[in-house]
């Protein structure tokens, strides 16, 4: 139903009230039967247009269409009868909305549609009229009277429809051109719906190639720091030779360039030929935290990390995770192992206040490290020559050129600063004859397990070990007085007195003969100690042997020697 087919009807129902109410009160002098012809008259026309206006009917073009026929039908006949100018012309305008409601069922866009719906629209009534001229005695005048208003509804009908039409073709093609402008609008909207994806695509894409791009220009430069950190590192460590040295540089390096709050290196004992593990750190911490820090190093707290394949990282330290740490900040942790021929021998241990510190920086740390190592073998090889250098190659201890070296040392250091010096020069009782009776290798070991003793009572007392020819040994021990290295050698002699060699099943037992003399006690000039002490060893093996004897002017003139 054409939204122009429901407002009629909706004009229809307005009509048939009020030609229902005209007729009620106007035929009130016609007499009963003129009421109850227009009273049901005026209502079927207003049940009609009811039943026309509900969907059931409108929805439906035919039974629509039958209906308004039927209708004209019957207003066809009232308008024959009636004979009263009011309600004539309320018939007439009826017919007339009826006849464009017929008119506009239709095609009304083609003028022979709407000019064949028309005549077959006032064909009712005309058929009525002349029904009604054949079979009544109608006037001329009201016979022309009708008729003309029958041919005026049928031109006016066709006026207005084709003037309805004019104006809906017009407001048809404004809406035409409205569709097609919001059409053309949306299509726009679209273009430009997708140009701005595109263009948030593109900006999307150039984001991330901005971020890629920051994310490479930073990597090139960390890598570039990092190069010539490295760079600077390894030029440092290729001006140095000695272990101790080496550490120092290395963690003092990567502390101050990488902004550490801490970078420690240990070398276990023997990694280059060191007795003592050695510890270098180099830290935002005091004096005394760094000395506990080294110290848990020492005491071997980081074994379980440098265990780890690869080493340990923590990029988010927890407080209290690592007891070697206590209440120092650290964001970040990282824990490397020095490896030699599959061996551990060391640690790194650096840490950061910043977290994830340690993740893109590894394969620096890998690569400063693999250089380390051979800087550190490098150190290695160096100190096996100057230990060759400077060590006897049978007992390991010192031997005579770096004594002669040291003792220069001691003696410049005790005479220009008046500290004491002490000499123990001592050597292995009937060594020929433990040569001859038990060979020359059983000789060798005997030297090696003197030597021993000798190197464990320099360390232990902070004294200096060395052979001095043969069979003959030196002990030194700067600062300390003539009594004190009298004790400290006859604790010496007597544990090589108690000890026994195995030579197949036989126990060997030697003794040593020892001479002791110091500065200023015993010598007035440091410069004769070993001539003095060589004389206190000569009256030891004149007077018995396996004994100790102190230089001095008597036993000097027994032995009929004059102090020089």
């Amino acid at each position: 139903m054409t939204d122009m087919q429901k407002m009629s009807s909706r004009v229809n129902i307005f009509f048939s009230m009020a030609l229902l109410v005209f007729n009620t009160f106007y035929f009130v002098e016609q007499g009963e039967r003129a009421i109850i012809f227009w009273i049901v008259f005026s209502g079927v026309t207003f049940l009609l247009d009811l039943l026309l206006g509900m969907p059931l009917f409108s929805n439906r073009r035919h039974v629509w269409i039958g209906l308004r026929i039927f209708e004209l039908l019957m207003y066809a006949v009232a308008f024959n009868l009636e004979r009263y100018n009011a309600g004539l012309a309320l018939n007439s305008l009826a017919m007339l909305l009826l006849l464009f409601q017929l008119v506009f069922s239709f095609d009304y866009g083609d003028i022979y549609t709407r000019v064949i719906t028309t005549i077959l629209g006032i064909l009712p009534a005309a058929v009525v009229l002349i029904i009604n001229m054949l079979l009544t005695t109608m006037e001329t005048r009201e016979i022309f009277e009708r008729t003309g208003i029958l041919a005026c509804l049928t031109a006016l009908c066709a006026v207005l429809s084709s003037m309805a039409v004019l104006e809906m073709n017009k407001i048809e093609q404004k809406l035409f051109e409205q569709r097609r402008l919001v059409d053309n609008t949306k299509e726009i909207n679209e273009e430009l719906k997708q140009h701005q994806e595109k263009v948030k695509r593109a900006n999307a894409e150039l984001g991330v190639q901005k971020i890629k791009l920051e994310t490479a220009y930073n990597r090139i430069n960390s890598a570039n720091t990092e190069m010539i950190l490295q760079n600077g590192i390894l030029k440092a460590m290729a001006s140095v030779i000695e272990a101790e040295k080496l550490l120092s540089i290395m963690t003092a390096s990567l502390k101050d360039e990488l902004k550490l709050n801490c970078c420690a290196i240990l070398l276990k004992k023997d990694a280059v030929l060191n007795d003592e593990p050695l510890c270098s750190i180099q830290s935002i911490f005091s004096a005394d935290g760094e000395e506990m820090l080294c110290t848990a190093i020492k005491e071997n707290v980081m074994d379980d990390y440098l265990a780890q394949r690869g080493g340990y990282v923590d990029n988010h330290v927890r407080a209290d995770s690592y007891r070697f740490l206590d209440d120092r900040s650290a964001g970040s942790l990282l824990i490397l192992p020095i490896e030699k021929e599959e061996q551990i021998i060391g640690g790194l241990l650096a840490i950061h206040t910043r977290y994830d510190f340690f993740t893109e920086n590894r394969m620096f740390f890998d690569t400063i490290m693999a250089q380390f190592i051979i800087a550190l073998d490098n150190a290695g090889l160096y100190a096996k020559m100057q230990h060759m250098a400077v060590c006897d190659g049978l007992t390991g201890i010192y031997n005579r050129g770096h004594l002669n070296l040291k003792m220069d040392q001691f003696i410049r250091t005790a005479e220009e600063e008046k500290t004491p010096l002490s000499i123990a020069l001592f050597d292995i009782d009937h060594f020929k004859r433990v040569n001859d009776t038990y060979g020359h290798l059983f000789g060798d070991l005997v030297i090696k397990t003197i030597a021993g003793f000798a190197n464990e009572m320099a360390k232990k007392y902070k004294g200096f070990a060395a052979r001095y020819g043969g069979e003959e040994f030196v002990l030194a021990f700067p600062g300390k007085d003539v009594e004190t290295c009298c004790e400290i050698v006859e604790e010496m002699r007597s544990n090589v007195h108690s000890m026994k060699l195995d030579y197949d099943g036989v126990y060997v037992s030697v003794n040593v003969s020892v001479g002791v003399t110091g500065y200023p006690q015993c010598c007035e000039k440091a410069s004769v100690l070993l001539e003095h002490a060589d004389w206190a060893m000569y009256y030891s093996k004149k007077h018995g042997r396996d004994q100790v004897t102190v230089d001095s002017a008597e036993i000097r003139g027994q032995l009929g020697l004059t102090e020089v």
